[in-house]
């Protein structure tokens, strides 16, 4: 069911389900998980926000990674509205959004583009009780980015480095790309070798410098 889940394909994982139904076992919460992870990889939000119903209406509790899952559909799709509900349920229902579920919402805003929104999060997160990492600001430094913000987008660039924290590599090839087409080569080269001083740093760190890049945990529990 996990291989159907990891593979986008949430028919082969519904099927898989239902055979668990039809030995009359019950499914619990991490088969309802990694269901939603089926269609979340499909960017299929409505079924997994039907799995989520489903779920609860079998009287089971839907776990933090349950929400998380959801979230993910929502900003995967670019339904950051969507998203922000999902977020606003984690809050009322007792399961607190934790910083992977913040820098899950700070993903889709860097997608998006959405600068204002992605600094409402990141101002919100030590109000409740959530402290951002590199990947957190990694998001906002994309964000800007993509709008074409390059003065700002280096300024929380170089703030993260004063801050000892590990620039996303994609900031780095985000604004080396913005530079050229702004006919900056000069600074482009000057971020190639930032992004090449960086690689090296993390490796000299035992870091794989692709494990940096802000990415989804698979985790169903």
């Amino acid at each position: 069911m996990a291989a159907h889940a990891r593979a986008g394909n949430p028919l082969r994982a519904r099927n898989m389900l239902e055979l668990i139904l039809s030995r009359r076992l019950q499914p619990d919460v991490v088969c309802y998980n990694t269901l939603m992870n089926a269609y979340a990889q499909a960017r299929d939000v409505p079924g997994a926000m039907a799995v989520l119903e489903e779920l609860l209406s079998k009287s089971l509790e839907p776990s933090t990674v349950s929400y998380k899952t959801v979230l993910k559909a929502h900003t995967v799709a670019g339904d950051m509205v969507g998203a922000e509900t999902i977020l606003e349920q984690m809050q009322r229902r007792r399961t607190p959004p934790d910083l992977q579920s913040y820098n899950t919402l700070l993903k889709g805003y860097a997608a998006t583009a959405d600068v204002p929104a992605a600094e409402r999060v990141l101002t919100l997160m030590p109000c409740e009780r959530v402290q951002p990492d590199h990947f957190s600001y990694s998001a906002l430094v994309l964000a800007k980015a993509k709008r074409g913000n390059v003065d700002e987008a280096e300024q929380t660039l170089a703030s993260m480095q004063l801050q000892r924290l590990q620039p996303d590599p994609s900031c780095y090839s985000a604004l080396r790309s913005l530079q050229k087409r702004l006919g900056n080569s000069s600074a482009a080269k000057g971020l190639s070798k930032q992004s090449q001083h960086a690689s090296s740093s993390a490796t000299s760190l035992g870091q794989s410098p692709s494990s940096s890049r802000i990415t989804a945990k698979k985790d169903f529990g």
